[in-house]
């Protein structure tokens, strides 16, 4: 990016640190902390249509939800945060018919806590990646893949 922005008069993002550090899996993970992307303050002002979920009030399509349980109560849509917190519990329960019952009862503690926010979804784009990212050839981006967007 250093060599587009130096030699071109794309506009790509600056870029301020890049390192790698393991993640909660042992595997090395290469991070990049740039700069914000403009763009997704409008998309986060859109007004809801009411609820947290994918559009057309479904489910919300994201593997934090997914999973071959089609209870509401897992993958939503849901009314309010505190139903998130809550399905996250039951998906780790579902996965995992061993899950402990104390590990339960913290996470439903600490959860609401966690993702507590203004109570008001904002549409989200879930999975954006550099896969998803198009350069047009004014400088400007393009973003591909909507399936995981919803409102959370």
């Amino acid at each position: 990016m250093l060599y587009v922005s130096n030699k071109t008069q794309i506009r790509v993002p600056r870029v301020y640190a890049i390192y790698q550090e393991e993640d909660f899996c042992s595997r090395m993970c290469t991070y990049i902390v740039m700069e914000l992307v403009s763009g997704f303050d409008e998309l986060r002002s859109l007004d809801p249509p009411g609820g947290f979920g994918s559009l057309r009030n479904r489910p919300l399509y994201d593997g934090l939800f997914l999973t071959d349980d089609e209870r509401p109560t897992i993958s939503g849509p849901f009314q309010f945060e505190t139903e998130i917190a809550e399905a996250l519990v039951l998906k780790l329960q579902h996965e995992d018919d061993k899950f402990p019952s104390e590990r339960a009862a913290y996470y439903r503690h600490v959860l609401p806590q966690v993702l507590q926010g203004d109570g008001r979804p904002r549409f989200t784009r879930a999975d954006l990646q550099t896969k998803n990212i198009m350069l047009q050839p004014d400088g400007g981006l393009v973003i591909l893949d909507w399936q995981s967007a919803g409102w959370a």
